[in-house]
């Protein structure tokens, strides 16, 4: 990570030290003009600056609050999301052989699994990918989905009552746009590994990132 946390203001919102004047003319080159307000909330993955809840209607985040709220303090199943916006063409991976010079346009992995350390740090202890999960790991186990499968995966990851599904139709409605056709998971642990208490997922689709995180009954 680049930027410096300079402590938490609550569970869901970290603060960094303001951006260097290079920093915050990327920062805007890639969201905008609408994010010099948001310096202090950006996240630098690789060359890449991400914002939580950027550019998106408050019901997605209140439909996401309601549909987490008992979900947080559960010893199983998915406990937190998080949906950050990021700039198009942003990618995790390259799809070509890239030389070394270019490797700084692109995520660095060790990052996003830093960034899951900050957010989790009862949970997820890795400051890099471990050992037993590569990135060549990451990288093979990537699945891609398209618009309706990603919806009935969030659906059964969230094991919803009833009364819960039009909560869900208010959160994958406020995301869409930012989606695009297509959205890519990519584990960042082994969720086969019967060791495994706990793992984060991205899904990188057009406009965001969509972090989730499990815990999983050993």
């Amino acid at each position: 990570m680049q930027l410096e946390y300079l402590g938490r203001l609550d569970r869901s919102t970290y603060f960094f030290v303001f951006m260097q004047a290079e920093a915050l003319e990327d920062l805007i080159r890639q969201h905008g003009e609408a994010a010099r307000s948001y310096e202090h909330d950006a996240v630098q993955i690789g060359e890449t600056y991400m914002i939580q809840n950027f550019g998106f209607d408050v019901s997605m985040q209140t439909a996401l609050d309601e549909l987490l709220e008992h979900r947080r303090l559960e010893n199983y199943g998915l406990v937190d999301v998080r949906v950050f916006a990021i700039p198009e063409g942003f990618t995790l991976f390259p799809g070509k052989e890239i030389t070394e010079a270019e490797e700084e346009e692109y995520a660095a992995i060790d990052d996003l699994v830093q960034l899951c350390q900050e957010l989790y740090p009862d949970d997820y202890p890795y400051y890099s990918l471990p050992e037993w999960w590569t990135e060549a790991d990451v990288r093979k186990a990537s699945q891609i989905m398209d618009a309706l499968d990603f919806a009935i995966h969030m659906q059964r990851a969230f094991r919803l009552k009833e009364e819960e599904e039009e909560t869900l139709k208010t959160w994958l409605g406020a995301i869409q746009s930012q989606i695009g056709d297509e959205i890519t998971r990519y584990d960042l642990e082994d969720n086969n590994n019967e060791n495994c208490a706990f793992y984060p997922i991205i899904f990188v689709g057009d406009r965001c990132l969509i972090l989730v995180a499990w815990r999983v009954a050993l």
